[in-house]
């Protein structure tokens, strides 16, 4: 069985008490798509509204619930950057 993420400890919690958790695999996954300055983080706000997020370089760039829109939306910023 899989262990529910927002069920552990949070990698970190911010003054708002929103907690985060780093998602290990989508983040590999953006890594792959040569995306390097890319984390995908869950996020439980203190509401319990639960999503992912994405940051580049530390900056907001996405959110969702749906783990097939980020994919969909790496894969976007993977081909944006193939363009440069």
């Amino acid at each position: 069985m899989f262990k529910d993420i927002f069920e552990t400890k949070p990698d970190a919690i911010n003054e708002k008490g929103t907690s985060f958790w780093l998602d290990i695999e989508t983040t590999k996954y953006a890594k792959c798509l040569g995306l390097k300055e890319v984390k995908v983080l869950f996020l439980k706000d203190k509401n319990g509204y639960k999503t992912r997020i994405i940051l580049e370089k530390e900056q907001y760039v996405y959110e969702s619930q749906k783990l097939e829109d980020i994919g969909v939306h790496l894969d976007i910023m993977a081909k944006i950057r193939e363009k440069k």
